[in-house]
């Protein structure tokens, strides 16, 4: 895969300039996909939530949060919140698109933003907020690389979602089914 895979992954995704008004976006959320490294080996950045969390407690997620009022869109939701969770400059991310929106199973919306990141970008967990970053291959959330799979149910559909192992980490639910639609479609492009 090529520097102009970027270009191929871009060209299938939502464009990320969409702008809607505030009123559409209330109660939504978006994270960011933050890849680095070549595009033939890309790692993913994640994050381990905060022990001492309300929500989801030690969880591993991608970056990102809850949009609120001073963001123009969900692209900028997710670049803010990368700022505050990983110290992420919002210009140093080359935003590529948006997938279509996800919903979690407590009805939340949020909105997946790929971009891709320097690899020598440093980043710091916002203590309040995370207890660790860490990036993993991409190729790592293909679906056969699943150690495990999980049913659930969402409004009377039944889904099957991949759970994945890497350095004592579990990934699971929703980052995991978006982590693995973004591997499944970046490497279907280097076939």
């Amino acid at each position: 895969m090529s520097e102009s895979a970027w270009l191929g992954l871009s060209s299938q995704l939502l464009p990320a300039d969409n702008q809607l008004s505030a009123e559409r976006y209330t109660g939504q959320a978006a994270v960011l996909l933050a890849l680095s490294g070549p595009p033939d080996n890309p790692h993913i950045i994640l994050t381990r939530r905060a022990a001492h969390l309300a929500q989801h407690p030690s969880e591993i997620a991608f970056p990102g949060g809850k949009w609120e009022r001073q963001d123009a869109n969900l692209v900028q939701t997710a670049l803010r919140e990368s700022f505050e969770e990983v110290g992420l400059a919002p210009d140093q991310v080359d935003v590529l698109g948006c997938y279509p929106q996800f919903q979690t199973l407590k009805g939340v919306v949020v909105t997946p933003v790929i971009g891709v990141i320097p690899c020598d970008v440093h980043l710091v967990p916002d203590p309040a907020e995370l207890d660790l970053i860490f990036t993993m291959p991409l190729r790592l959330l293909e679906s056969n690389q699943a150690a495990a799979w999980r049913s659930v149910q969402q409004r009377g559909k039944n889904y099957r979602i991949p759970v994945f192992e890497y350095q004592q980490h579990t990934i699971w639910g929703l980052t995991a089914a978006i982590g693995n639609r973004l591997a499944m479609e970046v490497f279907s492009l280097s076939e």
